[in-house]
C-alpha cells in the first residue's frame, strides 16, 4: 500500500529541496530528526518519508506529523532496505534539490540553508558540508575529523571542483555517504543513478557515481549533521553479515562508470577507492568475524 500526495492539488509553487528519509523501526530517534526539520531557517521544503516495512510505531508517528504540517509526504513499501526506500522517494520528488537524511540522525537549525545558499551561488550540483559524531542520547564522541567524511588534506573548500582536477583521486576524497551532500536532483535523474538493490554500502555506488558525472562539487567543512553512530538495531551493526556487499557496490560503480563513458578515465581512480573500501571493511571486523 502507498500513500502518495494529491497530484490535483495546486501549488504555487515547488518546494526548493525535497528531503528524503528512509524510516524502519526508529519511534525513539524519530521525532528528534523530523523537528530538527521542522526547526530549519529554511523552510521552503517538502520531506518525503519512506516507512520500510516498519513494525513500531514509526508510521504512526509519521502520519501524526502529517496531519500537523503538508509539506510531508508519507510513502509505504515492504521492508526493502534504506537504499530502495530512497529510490522510491526520488521518484516522486519535487524539489530543485534532493537533501537525504537517515531517521535517527538530525539536522542543525542552519544546515538547509548553508547548502541551499551554496549550491546556488556556485550553481553546484552536489554541495557537501561536515557532520559530528553522537551518540545513542546524542552527545558527541567525535568531531573535526581530518579525513572524514572530508579528507581535508586533498579536498578544496568552498570552490567548486570535478572529476577533472582529481582524475585519479576523485573517490577518495569525500566519504561516499548520501545524507550530507546536497544533489540537483537533475544530476540524478538525466544520469539515471539508483542505489543498487543490496543490504549495505548501497551509498558507494550512488554517491561516487553522482561525483563521477558533477560538473561543480562544492565542500565546506562546517559540522550541520548529528550522526548517530552505530546505535543498537543499525545495520552498520550487522555490517559484517553483508561484507561482500561493498564488492557489488563497487561492480556496480563500474557498470556505471562505463555505462556513462567514464570508466577509461577514472579506470586509476575506480581501482584505489574499490582497494580503500575493501580495506575499510575489513579493518570494522574483530577477529573472529574476520576469520570468517
Amino acid at each position: 500500500h502507498v500513500t502518495q500526495r494529491n497530484y490535483e492539488k495546486e501549488r504555487s509553487s515547488m518546494p526548493k529541496i525535497s528531503i528524503i528519509i528512509p524510516v524502519y523501526n526508529v519511534e525513539k530517534y524519530l521525532r528528534e530528526c523530523l523537528e530538527s526539520i521542522l526547526n530549519q531557517t529554511f523552510q521552503d521544503f517538502e520531506i518525503i518519508c519512506v516507512d520500510d516495512g516498519s513494525t513500531d510505531k514509526s508510521l504512526e508517528i509519521l502520519q501524526e506529523y502529517k496531519r500537523k504540517d503538508d509539506r510531508f509526504v508519507i510513502l509505504q513499501q515492504r521492508h526493502a532496505g534504506a537504499g530502495a526506500a530512497r529510490n522510491h522517494g526520488i521518484k516522486l520528488a519535487e524539489g530543485k534539490y534532493i537533501q537525504f537524511l537517515d531517521s535517527d540522525d538530525y539536522f542543525e537549525p542552519n544546515l538547509l540553508e548553508e547548502m541551499y545558499t551554496k549550491a546556488e551561488k556556485f550553481n553546484a550540483d552536489v554541495t557537501v558540508c561536515s557532520y559530528r559524531k553522537v551518540d545513542d542520547k546524542g552527545n558527541i564522541t567525535e568531531s573535526r575529523n581530518p579525513n572524514s567524511p572530508i579528507n581535508l588534506d586533498l579536498t578544496p573548500l568552498d570552490k567548486p571542483f570535478n572529476r577533472q582536477d582529481f582524475r585519479n583521486d576523485i573517490f577518495c576524497l569525500l566519504t561516499p555517504i548520501p545524507w550530507n551532500k546536497l544533489y540537483r536532483k537533475s544530476l540524478i535523474l538525466e544520469n539515471q543513478i539508483e542505489f543498487p538493490p543490496i543490504n549495505i554500502c548501497e551509498d558507494v555506488a550512488f554517491v561516487h557515481s553522482c561525483i563521477a558525472v558533477s560538473d561543480k562539487i562544492l565542500v565546506f567543512d562546517d559540522e550541520l549533521i548529528n550522526y548517530r553512530f552505530n546505535r543498537p538495531g543499525s545495520m552498520a551493526t550487522y555490517r559484517t553479515k553483508y561484507t561482500i556487499d561493498v564488492v557489488k557496490s563497487c561492480i556496480a560503480l563500474k557498470n556505471f562508470l562505463k555505462r556513462v563513458g567514464l570508466y577509461n578515465e577514472l579506470e586509476s581512480a575506480f581501482i584505489k577507492a574499490f582497494k580503500n573500501h575493501i580495506r575499510w571493511d575489513i579493518a570494522l571486523c574483530n577477529d573472529e568475524e574476520y576469520k570468517v
